[in-house]
């Protein structure tokens, strides 16, 4: 049963899981396995980068990057709900200390911002410089300096899907798109397409 996807930020590569195995493919008309990971327990947050590099959050606290050729560990102690990439840094969502955290690969940790409650999405902007999440009672625009401002929405978010633009996202699971590209953040609606009537 299909538990967890998520794309890479110009949609070559995609990862997906079940619980515990986690498989990147490399996309196209004809998508191709690029890596597969075992994870020892349950995969509470996945991201994959242009490169084909995964990143898995598990329950047992680790977070854990691999490709065809190995697997690192190279965190441990958080409850990660949500990652994703900001160039070869990976921007992560410790739940259990209500933490938006840049790690890089030099091993390095900086907070970015203090978060308001359970953060279950993410979406980084292009230029780096802002990052979109889920709460409870609609989208938060958090700045790279920690700065927080938020859309609310009476609705069930599924997860953020990109689309074109700076920070422009699709909000899984509600017909809405989330622009962070504005001087405010907002939640625009989407008619139902299905029910148009086309040629009345």
């Amino acid at each position: 049963e299909l538990k967890q996807v998520a794309f890479s930020r110009p949609g070559n590569f995609f990862s997906l899981t079940d619980g515990t195995v986690v498989e990147v493919w490399r996309g196209g008309s004809a998508p191709r396995l690029a890596s597969r990971h075992q994870a020892d327990a349950e995969v509470t947050a996945l991201a994959v980068n242009e490169d084909g590099l995964g990143v898995i959050g598990t329950a047992d606290g680790l977070l854990t990057r691999f490709d065809a050729d190995r697997s690192l560990v190279f965190a441990s102690g958080g409850r990660w709900t949500a990652l994703s990439f900001d160039a070869e840094d990976v921007i992560v969502v410790d739940d259990a200390r209500a933490e938006l955290v840049r790690l890089t690969t030099e091993g390095g940790r900086s907070l970015i911002a203090a978060l308001p409650g359970h953060v279950s999405a993410l979406a980084v902007a292009n230029d780096g410089e802002s990052f979109a999440a889920t709460v409870d009672a609609g989208i938060l625009l958090i700045s790279s300096t920690g700065e927080i401002s938020s859309a609310r929405c009476d609705c069930q978010t599924q997860g953020l899907d990109r689309l074109q633009g700076n920070l422009a996202v699709w909000v899984r699971g509600a017909a809405l798109v989330f622009d962070g590209d504005s001087g405010e953040p907002r939640l625009t609606t989407l008619p139902n397409l299905f029910s148009l009537k086309i040629g009345r």
